[in-house]
């Protein structure tokens, strides 16, 4: 075999050189070129990222104090509708109607209570997170001009949510009173975690202890 010379040791050498400088550039440089690159893009989303959190941070007071502001409007809204619509409160409500305005209520009936709302929001038992629900009071009436203008505005200024969904009046010229009928719209409103209340009615006289009526006679020696 024919000996080589320098000269062809050192074009091999160079030779050489250049695949092992080709071979770490195809898998060294370019893959952590690459690397570099991925990181650089994923470094400049995080900067994105963290200048938006920065501004919420920010701005942290502000919205604690819109979303307080938020909640206090929603609370006052919901205490403006009762927790629950019973027959004990709607009898408690022409009571103090008549003795607040002087209106005679005549006859009285009930409706059902309905759900014209149920939010989609639902908590963990299933149940709707705020129902609300209407029943229909319709009542017959006598009463005087004034006393209907009294009466108008007790029901405006009721503490729980209703309004008057129909009226009519005729009259009467024998008594100088007016009669006639309305319908009122009850609505309450039931979110998760309250509980109805009943009204309390005190000073009511319940029974008799004497049921049949009977004169007790004086004892005779």
């Amino acid at each position: 075999m024919k000996k080589m010379t320098q000269n062809q040791i050192q074009l091999l050498v160079i030779l050489c050189m250049v695949v092992i400088v080709a071979v770490a550039y195809r898998f060294g440089y370019m893959r952590f070129d690459s690397q570099a690159k991925t990181i650089m893009l994923e470094n400049q989303q995080l900067q994105v990222r963290l200048a938006e959190l920065q501004q919420k941070e920010a701005q942290r007071t502000l919205y604690e104090t819109d979303f307080a502001d938020a909640k206090t409007q929603l609370d006052t809204i919901y205490s403006r509708y009762g927790t629950g619509i019973s027959p004990e409160k709607s009898i408690l409500f022409v009571n103090t109607l008549e003795q607040e305005t002087g209106v005679e209520i005549n006859n009285l009936s009930f409706a059902p209570e309905t759900v014209i709302y149920s939010s989609t929001k639902l908590g963990e038992d299933g149940m709707p997170e705020v129902t609300l629900y209407n029943s229909q009071l319709s009542i017959d009436f006598t009463v005087s001009y004034d006393g209907l203008k009294a009466c108008m505005d007790y029901i405006n200024r009721y503490p729980e949510r209703m309004n008057v969904e129909s009226f009519n009046a005729v009259y009467d010229q024998e008594t100088g009173l007016l009669k006639g009928a309305m319908i009122i719209n009850q609505y309450s409103l039931v979110r998760k975690g309250t509980v109805s209340e009943n009204p309390v009615v005190s000073d009511t006289p319940v029974g008799t202890d004497n049921i049949f009526g009977t004169i007790i006679l004086p004892e005779t020696n």
